[in-house]
């Protein structure tokens, strides 16, 4: 048998999928833990049936996810994971744990990732351990779609990409009817953006991801944001002129250092992680060629694999 998810598993027999309002909750990521490694999760809820888009890295923060998740009284009916950082999908163990039914599915080309880098991501957190009894006790790859869409409640949810954005393989989810977009890591809005692998040919790359107006969406969740920001299209054009700004900087300046000013003054409101330096550190580093890029979908040591 094909370990794909195969369409059946993810539609529902016509008398059960009438169509309802989907809405959006977003559980953000919590940037007043020191140490912690924010990124947003969504639940889209149906009259019956929810789906979560992405999971939390630590234990607790999924003891808190599953909490907000059987409040609501809803079947959960899938989770799809958007890519393959570890802040947005090590909390999976945890999850499948209490929601056994679920449906954990990626697109094939983000669960080769996962399952390519998945021992070595455990590797480097036990090597640091950071994250001592707050980590994952086991990693859970997901199960790979052979379809373009996931379908909650009669509604059509479109997998976008997978394409270049913080992630060599990111993947979003758009709803239509809503005109809703769960962008994963193509976004981020007002919160430093991670180039860990980016080359310019990648921050291009990017660049020409965020092609994301022509859509039109109405609410835009970015896969990281600075807490009371609206989930809007604004996230689009913060993520493209904070890349942009970027590459400028590194063509004008001299040191890893004078860069991350410039940013930081370019961008006085931004956030970063709680306590750490590195969405700056690591992007202007790269950018100087003081260190290499990681190739993300590739064979990579512990040693080159950051939480985020």
């Amino acid at each position: 048998m094909s370990d794909l998810m195969q369409p059946a598993v993810l539609e529902r027999p016509r008398e059960l999928t009438e169509l309802s309002q989907l809405s959006f909750e977003v559980i953000a990521g919590d940037y007043g833990r020191p140490d912690n490694q924010p990124a947003n999760c969504t639940l889209v809820k149906g009259r019956r049936e929810a789906l979560l888009v992405d999971a939390p890295l630590g234990r607790a923060d999924a003891h808190r996810l599953i909490a907000r998740i059987l409040d609501t009284g809803l079947k959960l009916h899938t989770i799809f994971i958007t890519h393959d950082h570890l802040d947005h999908f090590f909390g999976l163990d945890l999850l499948i744990e209490t929601f056994p039914k679920a449906a954990v599915v990626s697109h094939s080309v983000v669960v080769a990732d996962i399952k390519r880098s998945i021992s070595l991501k455990f590797d480097g957190l036990a090597e640091s351990e950071r994250m001592g009894a707050n980590g994952p006790w086991r990693g859970v790859v997901p199960t790979p779609l052979c379809i373009d869409h996931i379908r909650l409640e009669g509604h059509k949810l479109q997998i976008l990409g997978p394409m270049q954005g913080n992630h060599v393989h990111a993947t979003a989810l758009w709803d239509p009817r809503t005109g809703t977009l769960i962008a994963g890591d193509l976004l981020y809005n007002g919160v430093f953006a991670v180039l860990g692998e980016h080359r310019p040919a990648q921050c291009d790359a990017w660049l020409e991801s965020l092609d994301l107006e022509s859509l039109r969406p109405k609410r835009v969740v970015a896969g990281h944001s600075k807490p009371g920001l609206p989930d809007d299209d604004k996230a689009i054009d913060w993520t493209r002129g904070y890349i942009r700004d970027l590459m400028k900087f590194a063509r004008s300046t001299g040191s890893p250092t004078e860069m991350a000013e410039m940013l930081r003054a370019s961008y006085p409101d931004a956030i970063g992680s709680p306590g750490s330096q590195f969405l700056l550190e690591v992007p202007t580093q790269i950018a100087m060629g003081e260190i290499e890029p990681r190739d993300e979908g590739r064979e990579l040591s512990p040693a080159s694999i950051p939480v985020a």
